[in-house]
């Protein structure tokens, strides 16, 4: 069974989020890539051994970094007859309320 429409629309403006924000995450990732490591010439980067501790400082911070998803909870009765996997239910277990 397919999900109703309404909860599907919802789901894929919160993966519209995601994206967004993960987007902007790999951004910054780079960046810190860019500014702290050599560029080995085939998209990876080596970061010196004196620049390591400042670079990880910088990459955990961003890794701190708490996103904040717009939107109302989804209740699971809202799926109604929709049958949903227990690994589904898992991966959106953040999104699904009373």
């Amino acid at each position: 069974m397919e999900l109703p429409a309404q909860i599907a629309f919802r789901l894929a403006r919160l993966a519209g989020q995601c994206l967004t924000e993960l987007k902007q995450y790999h951004q910054t990732f780079n960046e810190l890539l860019i500014r702290y490591g050599q560029d080995q010439g085939n998209g990876q980067f080596k970061i010196a051994l004196e620049k390591m501790d400042e670079f990880n400082q910088e990459y955990e911070a961003l890794r701190d970094v708490t996103i904040e998803l717009s939107g109302d909870p989804i209740s699971i009765k809202d799926f109604g007859d929709t049958t949903l996997k227990v690994g589904d239910l898992m991966a959106l277990d953040y999104l699904i309320g009373d």
